[in-house]
């Protein structure tokens, strides 16, 4: 467990530091307002209480779809012998330790300092931690965090397809408005060779994702979140800076485009719709820095890999959250502080298909 020296600046228990940089990187957290826990319709599942578990082992997560074939009709049939099954799938997510600390020695340096190292330290852990969280969300969302703790190897990243189910790509054309992309073609090397500096994205493309979510896969349809406000089913698109800035410049969005007033949304009851860039049909658009964003090798065409969100896009599962330390060595000249955590995060694939996130490749200016 995390200690302090008692008595050492701060009479509050080295608990207190963990759950403070806990919740506080949380709450930091970009789709902070996009998590809720498993089946609450969310597209982030957030579960922090799974005892037992140690760094290395591997969770399970199920998903039983909803039958929808033809019932039983008349009262001539015979029930016995035609019941239907229903199917199972798993999917599984590493769990590993991930930690990061800072050191200082020697009392000359405490002299030295104007600032307090045991305070500025705590806060560069949140921070990191805060920073992390959204790094490793965005890059598991696009399929790079491959199994929930490790990376797609570098030298594979360029022609490894990041896309699980047909329907789950939809990129934007310049000649068509929008196209959907096979999941072998999702690679890094794939779209910057089949896509063109002008396939920026186009109100077009915004008017058939919500067809695509919903008809593009035969199996499973991208599921909806339900707003508070007026009940209606919506999906959020992540875009990233230079392709919010490019749709703001689409003659037809400035026109069209609602509020969220307009919409029928409150933010005081649906927080995750606070700083929206506007409502396009049931597509509440955002953006985000941690958008991906790749780059030919001789600048001629850069694509964003825009994320569409329905519920359960992805996990984060914590079996340690963050433990906060501090270590004293050689009669208290040289100080350690610390904070790791056990966890890991995943879009949930099930049955071959990316549950809850469709990528929308657009190039940009």
């Amino acid at each position: 467990m995390a200690h302090l020296l008692r008595g050492y600046g701060d009479d509050r228990t080295p608990v207190a530091h963990s759950n403070d940089i806990f919740k506080e990187h949380l709450r930091k957290f970009q789709l902070s307002k996009l998590i809720g826990k498993k089946n609450s319709g969310m597209p982030v599942v957030v579960d922090d209480t799974l005892k037992g578990k140690a760094a290395g082992d591997t969770v399970v997560f199920h998903f039983i779809p909803q039958y929808k074939g033809p019932g039983l009709y008349g009262q001539n049939i015979t029930i016995t012998g035609n019941e239907k099954s229903l199917d199972e799938f798993i999917d599984t997510i590493k769990i590993d330790q991930v930690a990061m600390a800072f050191a200082k020695r020697g009392k000359l340096t405490t002299k030295r300092l104007i600032w307090d190292f045991r305070s500025e330290a705590k806060s560069q852990l949140s921070n990191w931690f805060t920073d992390q969280n959204n790094v490793w969300s965005f890059d598991a969302l696009t399929g790079y965090l491959a199994n929930g703790f490790d990376y797609i190897p570098e030298k594979n990243r360029a022609t490894t397809p990041l896309v699980n189910g047909v329907g789950r790509c939809v990129r934007a054309s310049s000649t068509k408005g929008f196209e959907l992309v096979a999941p072998a073609n999702t690679s890094d090397n794939a779209l910057l060779t089949n896509m063109a500096a002008t396939d920026l994205i186009n109100t077009q493309l915004l008017d058939n994702l919500t067809i695509v979510a919903k008809h593009g896969n035969d199996k499973y349809q991208l599921a909806p979140v339900r707003m508070n406000s007026n009940g209606k089913e919506m999906y959020f698109l992540l875009l990233s800076l230079e392709a919010a800035r490019d749709l703001r410049q689409d003659s037809r969005f400035e026109k069209h485009a609602l509020s969220l007033v307009q919409a029928g949304l409150d933010p005081a009851k649906d927080p995750f719709v606070s700083g929206a860039l506007g409502v396009w049909g049931n597509v509440i658009l955002l953006e985000s820095e941690y958008i991906h964003k790749i780059v030919k090798s001789d600048k001629s065409v850069a694509v964003s890999r825009n994320l569409l969100l329905g519920a359960n896009a992805m996990a984060m599962i914590w079996a340690q959250t963050t433990d906060y330390r501090e270590e004293w060595k050689d009669y208290q000249r040289e100080i350690g502080i610390a904070a790791d955590e056990i966890r890991g995060q995943k879009k949930l694939v099930f049955d071959g298909v990316d549950q809850g996130v469709i990528q929308v490749p657009t190039a940009y200016k």
